[in-house]
């Protein structure tokens, strides 16, 4: 059903108008209004460009300001609509080293549930 209706005039131009609106309004997003776009995003096929580096930058800044703080599902979700739509913008690969540098040395990722950690360890390695 998803590959008959991508190809309709109509969902493009809707895709189109909604990549837009989240590429202008990401910053202002919290963190899983944030995750539910990309996921979203993902799902749609948005093209790679403008929408998840806007996505990125403001995953990025939640990611190293923590207010509010994303759960790990939150940046599961991001990560894993990177790497579904293999997203690799130097805005993209920054965010995704945060969140392996953030795993790595332990923080509060590094506790998160098994499900998380496997979504997570997919999503980089299709990234990197």
């Amino acid at each position: 059903l998803m590959d008959i209706i991508h190809d309709e005039p109509e969902t493009k131009a809707l895709v189109s108008e909604l990549a837009g609106t989240v590429a202008s309004t990401a910053s202002t997003m919290n963190p899983q209004m944030l995750a539910n776009c990309a996921w979203g995003g993902a799902r749609l096929a948005v093209t790679r460009g403008p929408f998840f580096d806007a996505v990125a930058e403001a995953a990025t800044t939640q990611l190293r300001c923590r207010r509010p703080p994303p759960t790990a599902q939150n940046v599961t979700n991001v990560v894993w609509s990177f790497a579904h739509v293999v997203a690799q913008s130097p805005k993209v690969l920054q965010h995704c080293q945060i969140v392996n540098e953030e795993v790595s040395r332990g923080g509060v990722l590094a506790q998160m549930e098994s499900h998380h950690a496997a979504g997570v360890t997919w999503s980089l390695v299709k990234i990197f």
